[in-house]
């Protein structure tokens, strides 16, 4: 896959990434936060097999560059 649609679904799945994160430090119920938590862990784990597919495609990109995108991610 092209490193520049990689970085572009990294960006998308971390929007969606941070929505979810709020949700899961709302004030939400505890029984919806539990409803919530299987999708929750396999957006994580998208995100970090993206992260993965972009470190391996050669693409030389710093832990800061990740953090710089998912920080200004809206």
């Amino acid at each position: 896959m092209p490193i520049l649609k990689l970085k572009t679904e990294f960006i998308e799945k971390s929007k969606h990434f941070k929505v979810a994160m709020a949700y899961m430090d709302s004030s939400a119920s505890d029984t919806e936060k539990d409803k919530w938590q299987p999708k929750f862990c396999k957006l994580l784990a998208e995100l970090n097999s993206l992260e993965y597919q972009i470190r391996q495609s050669g693409c030389e990109m710093p832990d800061e560059e990740i953090l710089k995108l998912m920080e200004n991610v809206r």
